[in-house]
């Protein structure tokens, strides 16, 4: 019976423990309003987020893209939306249509699901 115990012990102890949840979730991008080349984008965070997960998000320029530079903005970092705030300045919201949303996902970034 002792060594049962211990049998199922071990075996419980060598399980790979789960691993956390990422910190990061996607974005989704809705078009306010279009006016000429530019529309409104309303970024938010995609339903599937948890409370504590924040979406990290940036404008990309898709003209360039895989060249060895591509404009990108902010310059620095990302803005970050959480459940109740986000950073993102007014202005930043007119987007031209030569540029696309990306989130960060952990690993690289991703495209902006559009709604």
């Amino acid at each position: 019976m002792k060594s049962t115990l211990l049998v199922l012990g071990a075996l419980l102890l060598s399980q790979p423990s789960p691993s956390p949840p990422s910190p990061y979730c996607p974005a989704t991008v809705l078009t306010d309003y279009t006016v000429g080349i530019v529309y409104y984008a309303v970024v938010q965070r995609a339903a599937t987020c948890t409370l504590g997960q924040v979406a990290r998000v940036r404008k990309a320029s898709t003209l360039n893209k895989g060249a060895s530079y591509r404009p990108i903005f902010p310059l620095k970092g990302a803005w970050a939306i959480t459940w109740d705030t986000n950073n993102i300045p007014d202005r930043a919201h007119w987007t031209l249509f030569s540029w696309q949303w990306e989130y960060w996902d952990g690993k690289v970034w991703q495209v902006a699901a559009a709604r």
